[in-house]
Formats: structure tokens, sequence, C-alpha cells
């Protein structure tokens, strides 16, 4: 007879792995072998399973929610720090209006916006600025859950704490 004790859907992969099975019927626990997956049931250890699921979970939120406020698609990352980076040296020279083309991203986001090399330069950096603000948010709870989860020593938690941080980042 079976003595099981739940410790997650990593416990029932356990006994898969191992060649057995463990079913409920008739209210009464079957398994293909009882001393084996006893044995497996005995000695499974939850914990490990149930950081790598929690934390998975919390960098997966984060991931949507720093989507929530940036272009996702290949290379738009380094576009966005070409910006940056020309918006920084237009303003540090100045804003040479008559030296725009030597600023193509620069020239790019004035003509976008039927505007001043200035008012392209500015608009890139006041973006930046709410964008790395919002990155911080977002990076120091996704932080924040994830040494609390390595930090678990019971196996049930790591669920709850997910589940809160998950909360905080759905709210940014």
């Amino acid at each position: 007879m079976i003595n099981y004790i739940e410790k997650g859907y990593g416990l029932h992969k356990a006994i898969a792995s191992a060649n057995h099975s463990l079913s409920k019927v008739n209210g009464k626990w079957v398994s293909s072998n009882d001393v084996a997956v006893q044995a497996i049931i005995d000695s499974y250890d939850p914990l490990p399973d149930a950081k790598t699921e929690a934390i998975e979970r919390i960098n997966q939120e984060a991931g949507l929610a720093r989507i929530k406020y940036v272009t996702n698609v290949p290379s738009q990352n380094i576009t966005y720090q070409f910006k940056l980076e020309e918006a920084q040296a237009f303003i540090a020279a100045g804003y040479p209006e008559a030296n725009i083309a030597n600023y193509p991203f620069i020239q790019a986001e004035a003509t976008a916006l039927n505007g001043t090399g200035k008012a392209a330069a500015d608009l890139i950096i006041s973006h930046y600025n709410l964008w790395r603000n919002l990155a911080a948010t977002i990076e120091k709870e996704r932080r924040k859950g994830i040494v609390l989860v390595n930090n678990e020593t019971n196996w049930q938690n790591c669920k709850n704490i997910a589940d809160n941080t998950i909360t905080i980042l759905k709210s940014i």
C-alpha cells in the first residue's frame, strides 16, 4: 500500500522517469511497484523543482511587464541604443540643426515628428529616462522575488512568493 504525500507535480514526473506509475483508483493510490514508488515518494525533495518553477514564472512575467513599454522585435534594442547615443551626442554638441545629417537617427526621428532635431533628441532622452525608471522598477521586483524564492526552505511557499511577485509585476 502506498503512503502518498503531496509534493507537487515534479514527484509524478520523477515516478514516471523511473518507469513506474502512480494513480488513484477508487480512492486508493495504486502503483506499478509499491516498494520502488514509495522509495521515490519518501526520498523526493520538491524544493528544487518548486524554486525552478517559481523563478521561471517570475522571469516570464517580468518579460511581459517589459514588453508593455518597448517594441519587442529583433534588433530593436540596438536601434534604441543608437538613438540614445546620437541624442546624447546631438545635445552635447549644442543641438546642431545645420549638421543634423550627421545624426541619422535624430534626423529620422525629426522627420517622423515633422519637427526639429532638438525636439527629436529631447523626446528620445525623455523616453529613455521613462523606460529606464520602469525597467529598474521591474528589475527590482523581479530580483526581490527571485531572492525570496532562492532563500525559501519550504517548497509550498515558492508558489506564493511567485504569485505575489507576479501580482506586483502585473501592476507596473
